[in-house]
């Protein structure tokens, strides 16, 4: 499924734009000979520092506070404003506050958006599950498409994006 995944992305994807996989560094090489068998040209493997350990096995292991993202473009693709680090530090989203179990904070999606797309273009997530990039892109002025295969959490997503539309509809831009 996931060979299909990116292939279709890449079918699907305009030329000059950007994909990001967020992945353990268990996936990784996995991840990264997939995106990379379906056309794409991975350019960075930025590590996201969630700035404090998550759960797991607490007596054998270290605690992870780390994730990776795989940057990866279908052409050429400008990075838009000031060049940044491989590094992004932004805390995770706090347990009590989250809707998924991989929930990503929002400002983390914001500066992904920011950096690879401009007002008005389409961001497509196939896997939306609590809907925080489609959140994401109506806080910067995207337009999105997402899919989300568990009805609880498609639910979520659809909750969560008509409140921010109204949000939006009330007050205006942030």
């Amino acid at each position: 499924m996931i060979k299909t995944y990116f292939k279709e992305c890449y079918r699907i994807m305009k030329n000059d734009t950007a994909i990001y996989c967020f992945c353990n560094y268990k996936k990784v090489d996995f991840f990264k000979k997939e995106i990379e068998n379906a056309g794409f040209n991975l350019k960075n493997i930025i590590i996201w520092d969630k700035q404090r350990n998550g759960m797991g096995d607490l007596k054998t292991t270290f605690g992870y506070s780390y994730e990776f993202i795989l940057f990866a473009t279908k052409g050429q693709p400008r990075i838009r404003g000031k060049r940044i680090s491989d590094v992004w530090r932004f805390k995770r989203v706090n347990t009590k506050e989250q809707v998924h179990q991989n929930q990503k904070p929002l400002d983390l999606l914001k500066q992904s958006l920011v950096k690879s797309s401009d007002n008005n273009d389409i961001i497509f997530d196939g896997f939306m599950g609590s809907g925080s990039t489609g959140v994401a892109c109506i806080q910067t002025g995207r337009r999105f498409i997402g899919i989300e295969l568990d009805e609880h959490y498609f639910d979520i997503s659809c909750g969560r994006l008509n409140q921010e539309c109204r949000y939006k509809e009330e007050y205006g831009e942030w």
